[in-house]
């Protein structure tokens, strides 16, 4: 019984070699962006979302790093951004650093 399924699974893969035009999902060519940040610049880049901390929560600095010269700092304070417990949750205070909008990827989605 194995032979049999190698053979399918040497078939599948020399399709796939065969027709490399063929996908079965849906990916558009689109250009390519560079989403690093190494946090050594004095403010945060672009690619990260500023709506879930407060002015001055987030801080580039220079005495703890992990590779490079500086590193983000996030600070939170009582009461700085308040966010609403849902289903049941408790309600909570945070200061959130995250990807930008434009950079999450989403499912069945193709921008325009």
């Amino acid at each position: 019984m194995m032979p049999r399924l190698d053979f399918f699974l040497i078939l599948i893969a020399a399709l796939a070699l065969l027709f490399p035009g063929i996908s079965c999902s849906r990916v558009t060519n689109t250009t390519a962006i560079d989403v690093y940040d190494g946090f050594e610049t004095p403010n945060l880049s672009n690619v990260w979302d500023t709506d879930k901390f407060v002015p001055g929560a987030v801080q580039m600095q220079t005495n703890i790093v992990r590779a490079g010269h500086s590193a983000a700092k996030i600070t939170v304070h009582a009461k700085d951004k308040f966010e609403a417990g849902i289903n049941g949750n408790n309600d909570s205070e945070r200061a959130e650093l995250s990807e930008a909008e434009d950079l999450i990827s989403r499912w069945d989605f193709t921008a325009t």
